[in-house]
């Protein structure tokens, strides 16, 4: 529904198969917010992988993980107790998803400064 009045195509696919539906297209920026937080380490692996598939050289990957403490566990938590399996990652878990690539990760603050998660960038090449 967030794209219904915008003039671009919209792909309904999961997160470890959407490159399948793009036919080869390829793209300046590939952006996803607060999605990770729903996938498995392994379903973050696939998305990433179908993400950087369909950047264009040079391109930009961005996304966001909730950090696995501070307010990021307490976000998490609070899913929990409604009955909502959301997964948390730490800094290790990042660059583990991205072996040797240069990320750019900046730390998002939940309230009062604590760390609510991470925004972590990609420039392929």
């Amino acid at each position: 529904h967030l794209g219904r009045h915008l003039d671009i195509p919209i792909i309904q696919a999961t997160a470890d198969n959407f490159g399948e539906s793009l036919q080869g297209d390829t793209f300046d920026v590939v952006a996803s917010f607060w999605m990770t937080e729903y996938l498995t380490p392994r379903e973050v692996q696939a998305f990433i992988a179908q993400a950087l598939c369909c950047l264009r050289t040079s391109g930009i990957f961005i996304t966001t993980f909730v950090a696995n403490q501070q307010w990021g566990k307490f976000y998490q938590t609070g899913s929990w107790l409604r009955g909502i399996k959301k997964f948390t990652y730490g800094k290790q878990d990042i660059d583990n998803f991205f072996p040797n690539m240069p990320i750019k990760v900046i730390h998002l603050p939940g309230l009062w400064g604590g760390l609510l998660g991470y925004l972590v960038s990609l420039q392929s090449f």
